[in-house]
């Protein structure tokens, strides 16, 4: 077993799904196909990123990205959401946010109590955070501090289950079946970067789409269970 930066027992990968090789194909689709224009990118703080991913849950990138800059103007930290909560809970209901923009507010009065109104890079005082998950957690951590991390979810394990031809449910995303089988997503050696999650994000979000998945466009197709399944297929027809 091995250990995480605060010593917790984190689970062991399994067998890599994806060789350097692989590895340097999506770094280099990344590079072309990445959403790099998402506004949380352009400056990762941890608390914009904090911000972010609550705006995120359950909401499209792009129905986010428009008002997030905004946001981040008339927020720039947790002591201005508590200090203006009413127009708050006004401008993140735009967004689709109902009980979670409530709740973001417990988390904003937590972060002055007892950080000094700073966030936290240790994932146990993240996750004593009001509404923070194991994902909003490591999001922070990943891509707000810049510590390796395995990013687990919907998108994620889809690629997983997709490559590996394992049928596996995003529902039990805080399973140790399903965080290894993320985990093995990653480069051998190397630890999963912010770049390199953000890089299985978006081919995830733009090529191993849930419908329609664009097999063809995919720079690891010849690796993967799925694509290599459909693309058969599409062969055998065509000859036919």
């Amino acid at each position: 077993m091995k250990k995480s930066r605060e010593g917790r027992t984190a689970p062991e990968g399994e067998s890599p799904l994806l060789s350097r090789e692989y590895w340097a194909a999506i770094r280099v689709w990344y590079k072309s196909g990445g959403r790099h224009h998402l506004p949380w990118r352009q400056n990762a703080t941890p608390w914009n990123i904090m911000l972010a991913e609550t705006l995120l849950h359950r909401t499209r990138a792009d129905a986010i990205q428009v008002l997030y800059p905004r946001i981040t103007e008339e927020f720039p930290g947790p002591a201005a959401i508590v200090k203006r909560e009413s127009e708050w809970l006004e401008m993140s209901r735009s967004a689709g946010l109902t009980w979670r923009a409530v709740t973001f507010v417990s988390a904003c009065k937590e972060l002055l109590a007892q950080h000094g109104g700073l966030v936290p890079s240790e994932r146990e005082a993240l996750l004593a955070l009001p509404g923070v998950g194991h994902y909003i957690a490591s999001a922070v951590r990943c891509f707000g501090f810049g510590i390796p991390e395995v990013i687990v979810d919907s998108n994620t394990i889809r690629l997983s289950s997709r490559i590996s031809g394992r049928a596996l449910v995003a529902s039990r995303h805080r399973s140790r079946e399903v965080q290894k089988a993320v985990a093995s997503l990653g480069e051998v050696g190397r630890p999963s970067s912010p770049a390199d999650n953000y890089a299985l994000l978006d081919l995830a979000t733009k090529v191993c789409r849930i419908t329609k998945p664009d097999h063809w466009g995919c720079p690891i197709r010849a690796t993967c269970a799925t694509g290599k399944h459909v693309i058969a297929g599409s062969a055998s027809t065509s000859a036919t």
